[in-house]
């Protein structure tokens, strides 16, 4: 059986378990076992949860490919990429100290 994507999407939309389960008049406890499988979703809260998030149920049953998804990075995954980007900069310029930068300025 293929993954549930609902804490995936749940996130992409910027809500809570507490804002979800509210939303849909159901324990917090309950949506949380249905994010880590515990609990199996039925239908009908399935196409609730889909229409909420805003895809398909067959895309929160992971059975099909959300080609349109935008990747989620939460700043922790931000920080990291761009410390290595620095880190590769500063590394470069060591390495080739007589590179220079080229001006976007026409001169005329």
């Amino acid at each position: 059986m293929a993954k549930l994507k609902l804490k995936e999407y749940r996130e992409r939309v910027g809500l809570s378990q507490d804002q979800v389960a509210k939303i849909l008049n159901i324990d917090r406890s309950t949506l949380s076992r249905y994010e880590n499988g515990s609990r199996q979703v039925k239908p009908e809260m399935l196409r609730k949860l889909a229409h909420l998030y805003q895809t398909t149920p067959e895309k929160l049953l992971g059975a099909v490919e959300d080609k349109d998804a935008i990747p989620h990075f939460n700043s922790d995954d931000i920080n990291q990429t761009l410390e290595r980007v620095s880190k590769l900069l500063r590394n470069m310029s060591l390495a080739a100290p007589s590179a220079t930068v080229v001006s976007s300025e026409h001169h005329s």
